[in-house]
C-alpha cells in the first residue's frame, strides 16, 4: 500500500518495487499466497492478525526446489529454514540467525553507526562479565522487551541510533535472538540476519555459493513462531532461487503480524516506539553482512559488519 511504502522510505535509502514481476519471467505467486493456509494442511500454523493463519515453516521448503540459477548455470545451494532453540541446534554449513523485532535489526543500526563489532551473549552474567573484560565495552539489550537496568541500552532500534558506539564493542544479550545464536554450535559459519541487511546477505551468498545454508528463524524468547523472521528467511530464500519477493508485499504483510502491534501502541512509547518498527522494516538499508570473524578468549564471537558490493 501506498502509504506503508512511504513510511519504509524513510527507513531505506534503497528503492522500492511495487510492481510484481510478470508470470513466466521468475515470478512466483504474492507472498500472502504462499504463506497463507487455508486448507488445513499439516504445518505449523501461526496466528496473524486480520488475515489467514500463516503456515510458513513447512510451505517454505515445498515453494522452492533446493537449487538457484546464477550466471548462466545451475549452482546447487541446499538452503534450509528452521525455527526456535531446536532449530538453532541443528544448524549446520553457513547459519544465518534471524531476528527482525528487533535484536539484530538493532546490531545493524550499532554497526552501521561504527561500533567495531557486537558481541551477543546468551546470560545476563555473561554480559556484565564482558564489561569488566572489554575496557570501553557498552552492555545493550532486553529481558521482557525492556531495558536491562544498568546497561546502556535496551532493544530499540530507534534508541540505538542515539547511543555514542563508534570504535566501541557492543555486547548484546536478548531473550530471542542471542539464545538461539548460542546453540548454533553445529555450524561452520555464523551470521546475523535482518530486513536491514537481507539484500547484501542475498548477494555476499550469490557471490559465495556455499553448499549449505541454514536460515534460522529466531521466533519469540526463542519458543514461539515470530512470522516476521520467517517472513525475513523467506525473503532471503526466494531471492536466492531468483524469485524474489515484491517488497510492498513483504512489507504488508510484515505490519499485519502480531508483534508489530506493539509498536504502534502509545503506552508501549518508552520502550518500543513507532519508529522501530519503520527501522525493522528497512529492508536493504545496509549494505554489508553481520559476520563472525574473530572470538574473544573466553570464547564468545565479535560480529563485524562486512561490506558487500552491488
Amino acid at each position: 500500500p501506498a502509504a506503508l511504502n512511504a513510511r519504509l522510505r524513510l527507513a531505506s535509502p534503497f528503492p522500492l518495487s511495487t510492481a510484481a514481476p510478470a508470470h513466466g519471467q521468475g515470478a512466483v505467486s504474492s507472498l500472502p499466497a504462499i504463506l497463507a493456509d487455508t486448507t488445513g494442511a499439516a504445518g505449523p500454523r501461526i496466528p496473524c492478525a486480520g488475515t489467514a493463519p500463516l503456515r510458513l515453516a513447512s510451505c517454505l521448503d515445498h515453494a522452492f526446489p533446493r537449487t538457484y540459477r546464477g550466471h548462466g548455470k545451475e549452482e546447487a545451494m541446499d538452503i534450509c529454514i528452521v525455527e526456535l532453540l531446536e532449530g538453532a541446534k541443528s544448524a549446520c554449513g553457513l547459519a544465518v540467525v534471524i531476528d527482525v523485532f528487533r535484536a539484530f535489526t538493532c546490531a545493524s543500526l550499532l554497526l552501521e553507526r561504527g561500533a567495531a563489532g557486537i558481541v551477543p551473549v546468551g546470560s545476563l552474567e555473561q554480559a556484565r562479565a564482558l564489561r569488566q573484560a572489554l575496557p570501553g565495552a557498552l552492555l545493550v539489550g532486553e529481558r521482557g522487551g525492556r531495558i536491562v537496568p544498568g546497561f546502556d541500552g535496551g532493544n530499540s532500534p530507534a534508541q540505538a541510533l542515539e547511543l555514542d558506539v563508534r570504535g566501541r564493542l557492543v555486547v548484546q544479550t536478548t531473550s530471542g535472538g542471542t539464545q538461539c545464536l548460542a546453540q548454533a554450535s553445529s555450524a561452520s559459519e555464523l551470521m546475523l540476519g535482518s530486513l536491514t541487511t537481507a539484500d547484501a546477505l542475498v548477494r555476499c551468498l550469490q557471490a559465495r555459493r556455499p553448499a549449505r545454508v541454514t536460515l534460522v528463524a529466531s521466533g519469540t524468547r526463542a519458543e514461539i513462531s515470530a512470522p516476521e523472521d520467517l517472513i525475513c528467511a523467506d525473503y532471503v530464500k526466494a531471492a536466492l532461487l531468483g524469485r524474489p519477493r515484491d517488497r510492498g508485499e513483504v512489507l504488508e504483510a510484515l505490519r499485519r503480524v502480531p508483534g508489530a502491534a506493539r509498536f504502534f501502541d502509545p503506552a508501549n512509547a518508552s520502550w518500543a516506539p513507532e519508529q522501530d518498527f519503520w527501522l525493522c522494516a528497512g529492508i536493504g538499508r545496509c549494505p554489508f553482512v553481520m559476520r563472525a570473524e574473530e572470538r574473544l578468549p573466553s570464547g564468545e564471537f565479535v560480529f563485524r559488519a562486512v561490506p558487500v558490493t552491488a
